[in-house]
């Protein structure tokens, strides 16, 4: 691979504030949080490692974007609100923030006018917080009528505009209420998988919906 040549230090700053993992987690998590963090809880709210925590704290003490106190055993951190960069750094923060929310209610609108709305959920990578760059958002749309596919035909359609304005890649998956009866009876392994997945953005949690399966199939 070839290595990119050396940058100046001063003409390219966010080089090294931005060239490591850690440094942006670090600074997501005291921008965020507003206050004073010791490194262990940034360790629980992020999920990273300690050394690398560690390492991202160094790093950013010597740049100046964070600022920490105390002794060793009891040190705090917090986001520098007083360096250049921090009004942009912030900002750039709060708009990673906001469109996430601006995907969810994207996904939420598109299927607001689709009739026999059972259940809209996200589950998978993207539900569980492990997704990467190229993976899908996977929507699942529970419909209360037989025809499943016509409204899922028409969710995906309707989320191209957003997918391609706010890049992500919808996958959607249609089912109706008894699909979901049978999935549960059959211990489906991708039901099972799935189940403990699901993030709800409209109508019921799935696993209301088998009740009611089992109801319709009593009659």
């Amino acid at each position: 691979m070839a290595r990119l040549q050396l940058q100046s230090a001063l003409r390219n700053p966010l080089n090294a504030v931005f060239g490591v993992d850690a440094n942006v987690v670090v600074l997501r998590e005291l921008a965020r949080h507003g206050g004073a963090l010791a490194a262990s809880e940034i360790v629980d709210r992020s999920g990273a490692s300690k050394s690398s925590i560690r390492l991202g704290l160094l790093a950013l003490e010597q740049l100046g974007l964070v600022v920490s106190e105390g002794t060793r055993t009891t040190r705090l951190h917090r986001f520098n609100r007083d360096h250049y960069f921090a009004p942009t750094i912030e900002a750039l923060f709060e708009a990673e923030t906001q469109r996430f929310q601006n995907i969810l209610d994207a996904v939420r609108q598109a299927a607001g006018s689709l009739p026999e709305v059972a259940s809209l959920c996200l589950f998978g990578s993207a539900a569980t917080g492990v997704d990467r760059v190229e993976s899908d958002l996977d929507i699942l749309l529970v419909v209360a009528g037989p025809d499943v596919g016509k409204p899922a035909e028409m969710l995906r359609e309707r989320l191209r505009p957003a997918a391609s304005s706010l890049g992500f890649n919808p996958s959607v998956t249609g089912l109706s209420i008894d699909d979901v009866g049978r999935l549960q009876r059959d211990h489906d392994p991708w039901w099972q998988e799935a189940i403990g997945q699901f993030v709800v953005l409209a109508g019921d949690h799935p696993e209301v919906l088998t009740g009611k399966a089992r109801r319709r199939a009593g009659g």
